[in-house]
């Protein structure tokens, strides 16, 4: 892999530590805030067509994202373990030029999260 393909990584370094979340230190988007939902971001989101990320749930857990822009539904990859409530790959929609088509492009993977984090949390 040449440097040039070696995805940069968005990390917070004022982050807090609180505990042991998988993604502690890494950026979440607050204005992709959903009902208690937020997106978190590992590797740029902005100007690419797939990556990494994560989804907080308003109880705090978290889920692994492997996303593309793309045609798809949410697929499980990796069930969940103490840590998070599984690894999704989730497909958007639309490229990615700006927050607002961050956001728009979460709006529509939201219902496929929250329903996947339904399944794997009962009582949740």
């Amino acid at each position: 892999m040449k440097n040039d393909q070696i995805p940069s990584l968005t990390i917070d370094p004022d982050a807090k530590h609180t505990g042991s979340p998988v993604y502690h230190g890494y950026v979440v988007i607050p204005e992709t805030y959903i009902d208690g939902w937020v997106l978190g971001e590992v590797t740029p989101y902005l100007g690419k067509e797939s990556g990494d990320g994560f989804v907080v749930a308003p109880d705090g857990t978290q889920a692994s994202l492997i996303w593309e822009v793309s045609e798809g539904d949410i697929a499980e990859i990796m069930p969940g373990t103490p840590e998070r409530w599984g690894v999704y790959a989730v497909f958007f929609p639309c490229a990615m030029h700006t927050l607002e088509d961050l956001i728009e492009n979460f709006k529509t993977a939201f219902p496929s999260l929250r329903a996947a984090h339904a399944r794997v949390t009962p009582g949740s």
